[in-house]
């Protein structure tokens, strides 16, 4: 007889499930240590999730990667706003960056672009994409997409190979292991070298005796259900569709141990069964229920007869994914299950186009029909709109599929969306299926019942990026602690900061909204050398051999006249377009003032006569500095307005940002190069330090021009966040326009990371020169954290 208990839930409600914990099972404290130690790491890991909606998911060398970056609470799915930065590669199988960016996040959001050099190989990337408190949990919870990127000017279409397909048999059994004598069911998946499931018929094999066969349903996807004896050797033979065999073993069986089945009893009621190959006196099995990283119920049994069932009603399960996990008496884990639940599918937003078909040069008109506008914010929206042909696939990925699905999920997934729908034959078992084959966990559980209380390595970002190195000594490279380090982001709207090492020599700057490319300077007072900063690259340095991307990469047999057409159409863009696609957008929340703000009072010595030294301009016109004499040299000293007297020491001198910890030496600079000086008369405190009094001198270029850095100093190139790039379509309104002799070969129609479908006039943009099937695809995050995706085609035609 099997013991069967109803399952207990409560949603979301942690101070209720840890109540029904302690009266239900007081005696039981280390179950209800596991509630506390969950909830622990809830309250103290914040848990980041991120999508990114891409124009497209394959590219020609030259093109632009089109993107917008979504960042959401990994329980809730709604926008995150602390990370203030995204950090965004592509990158080859082998983790090895090829291009990188930073990206500014505004309220979970954030709009970028990858330009692809002409040299780009051809190949199969992986676009990753992460923010710094992401780091905390591992790569395994950026965010993944495989994108293809075809290089035109190094393939010959004429030797274009197509090699035979490999493929490939997992197999997986249902709750983790096989144990002796416990019947078992085990899922297995046949797919070939990119991942896409094959048709094939799969044998049981015992001793090489054949106990059973089984057909792959759908995406190469099946399982069967077999109980394994002591001293028997099992494996698999698979019937694949080149008439080869493929031999595979099954997993190690055990002779201890527990397995788990799952089952839909019903529309209404899952039910869950446990087995155990042995039986001691504590004979307590436990099963705990999450959802989306929220432990959302628990239940107890006992075993009886080396076996016990739990129930649960599956109106009680959130929509997604949902875990569960079987812990024995001792409350160790020793099985999980995956259950999939279909979230309802209503469109948020309707879209369509007003017609159909259109000829090439043609304006396209497309509208919204908004289902719930109080949810839906312009700013939460993405629209692409692209060519699809045998080259560029319809990307199936999605912010719907992806947050609901993929995201929780290992390895290849086909046609994505078909499980969101929820409907047709045979769908609960190709889901679980899926359940079964491709599942994963973003977290362990043994590390959150061991896991030590520690600070977080990598810090979270809700200013903008956080430049960090380390300070050592030149000679023995160990670490200096208790030394002042300051860094400059030079130019005419620098940017400059103080801080101190900590005993581990370990330092860094908060730079808040630090935009665009160049020179970056870390200093210390001590100019002789002795010790020297180390800056620590603020991209994932890691390698995680489980990629959810094969990164295998064909031409699909591609025709030759399709291949030189986008060969042709990737230049004309570059040759016609290029000035159009060079335009930036300036960040309105950019502060154009020094960090000392708009005190003090400016010259520009442009107003006053141009002298040749900077003795003779302190000396004429700037009452503000006093020029003294030190031993025989010119010694500069800053007004202390304040005391109505002259600061002796101490004071800070710049030039576009860059100190001169000498303060003397400003009397070298040449001041022709010099616009502007700006005088702080008083006490300044910025950081752990104090200064008597600023001086900055801002140059025409901008680029310290003519300083003389340190040895001490360390100048860098740092790529701050990336200013978004205008996207460049055309307009044939006029006559003059629409007979323009200037080609259009745009694959990419149209994209535009904000749309406002409120708006009753909808959006319109035109069609290229390049006939075929274009898709428009909009993708969002409600303020509520319902992810939407909605697609619509039409035909474009070469006028006759």
């Amino acid at each position: 007889m099997s013991k069967t208990s109803s399952f207990s839930l409560t949603k979301f409600s942690w101070g209720l499930l840890l109540l029904l914990a302690c009266n239900s099972y007081a005696q039981d404290e280390s179950f209800t240590s596991i509630q506390s130690k969950f909830e622990e790491r809830r309250g103290k890991t914040l848990q980041e999730k991120m999508y990114v909606h891409t124009d497209k998911a394959t590219y020609l060398a030259g093109d632009i990667i089109w993107f917008k970056i979504y960042n959401a609470e990994a329980n809730t799915n709604k926008r995150l706003g602390l990370s203030k930065v995204a950090y965004i590669e592509i990158v080859t199988l082998q983790d090895s960056a090829i291009l990188q960016q930073s990206i500014f996040l505004n309220e979970g959001l954030g709009n970028g672009s990858f330009v692809l050099p002409f040299a780009f190989p051809s190949g199969a990337y992986r676009l990753r994409a992460y923010t710094n408190w992401m780091k905390n949990s591992g790569s395994n919870v950026f965010f993944e997409k495989e994108i293809t990127v075809i290089n035109t000017f190094k393939i010959n279409p004429q030797e274009v190979s197509h090699k035979s397909p490999s493929y490939y048999i997992d197999l997986f059994p249902e709750g983790g292991n096989l144990v002796v004598d416990l019947q078992s069911r085990v899922a297995f998946k046949i797919t070939d070298s990119k991942g896409i499931g094959t048709s094939a018929k799969l044998y049981l094999l015992s001793n090489q005796d054949t106990m059973g066969s089984y057909s792959a349903l759908k995406f190469g996807m099946g399982s069967f259900t077999f109980t394994p004896t002591r001293g028997k050797l099992y494996s698999v033979s698979v019937a694949l569709p080149d008439g080869k065999l493929l031999l595979a073993n099954l997993p190690p069986i055990y002779d201890k141990g527990y397995v788990m089945n799952l089952e839909k009893e019903s529309e209404q009621l899952i039910k869950i069964t446990v087995l155990s190959g042995h039986q001691d006196d504590n004979n307590n099995m436990y099963l705990a229920l999450n959802n989306n990283e929220k432990l959302i119920g628990f239940k107890h049994a006992k075993l009886n007869d080396f076996k016990t069932t739990f129930s649960i009603p599956i109106k009680l399960l959130g929509d997604g994914i949902n875990c569960f996990t079987i812990f024995d008496s001792k409350m160790n884990p020793v099985c999980e299950r995956l259950y999939f639940v279909p979230p309802g599918n209503t469109p948020a937003v309707i879209m369509h186009t007003n017609a159909k078909t259109y000829e090439t040069r043609d304006k396209v008109g497309l509208n919204f029909k908004l289902m719930d506008s109080a949810d839906i914010s312009p700013r939460s929206l993405s629209l692409s709109v692209y060519r699809v042909d045998s080259l560029q696939r319809y990307d199936q990925i999605n912010i719907a599929n992806y947050l609901t699905l993929l995201s929780n999920l290992k390895g290849v997934v086909e046609a994505p969306d078909y499980y969101l729908i929820g409907r047709g034959a045979d769908y609960d078992q190709n889901a679980d299926n899926l359940m079964l084959t491709n599942g994963w966990r973003r977290f362990r559980w043994e590390n959150i019942l061991n896991e030590p209380g520690s600070a977080a390595l990598f810090p979270l970002e809700y200013k903008g990026p956080i430049i960090n190195g380390i300070l050592v000594n030149r000679q023995n490279l160990q670490p200096v602690k208790d030394i002042p380090v300051f860094l400059s982001i030079p130019g005419r709207r620098f940017q400059f900061y103080a801080t101190k090492t900590q005993d581990s020599g370990k330092f860094w700057f908060d730079v808040g909204r630090y935009f665009g490319d160049g020179n970056i300077i870390v200093q210390t007072k001590n100019n002789d050398g002795t010790n020297k900063a180390i800056l620590k690259s603020p991209y994932w340095t890691g390698f995680n051999g489980e990629t959810r991307a094969k990164n295998v990469f064909s031409l699909l047999q591609d025709s030759p006249d399709n291949l030189r057409f986008h060969h042709i159409a990737i230049q004309a863009q570059n040759i016609y377009f290029k000035k159009q696609l060079q335009y930036f957008i300036v960040p309105a929340m950019m502060d154009s003032l020094p960090f000392f703000g708009s005190l003090g009072k400016t010259y520009f010595l442009d107003d006053y006569t141009r002298f040749t030294t900077m003795e003779d301009i302190f000396r004429e016109y700037v009452a503000e500095i006093h020029v003294t004499q030190k031993n025989g040299q010119p010694h500069i000293t800053l007004l202390d307005e304040p005391g109505k007297t002259f600061f002796k020491e101490n004071s800070l001198i710049l030039v576009d940002g860059v100190p001169l910890f000498n303060e003397d030496e400003i009397f070298g600079y040449d001041p022709l190069k010099v616009q502007k000086l700006q005088v702080i008369s008083k006490r300044y405190i910025l950081g752990p330090y104090s200064f008597n009094g600023i001086a900055s001198f801002i140059t025409y270029k901008g680029n310290y021009d003519g300083l003389n850095l340190h040895i001490s100093d360390t100048t860098i190139n740092y790529n701050g966040m990336q200013y978004e790039r205008e996207f460049y379509s055309p307009q044939y309104d006029t006559e003059y326009q629409y007979k323009s002799r200037i080609p259009d070969f745009r694959t990419t129609l149209f994209w535009s990371p904000e749309i406002n479908c409120a708006d009753s006039k909808g959006l319109s943009f035109y069609t290229s020169d390049f006939a075929g099937s274009y898709i428009a695809n909009l993708q969002g995050l409600s303020n509520s954290g319902k992810p939407l995706s909605v697609s619509v085609s039409f035909e474009v035609k070469t006028k006759k």
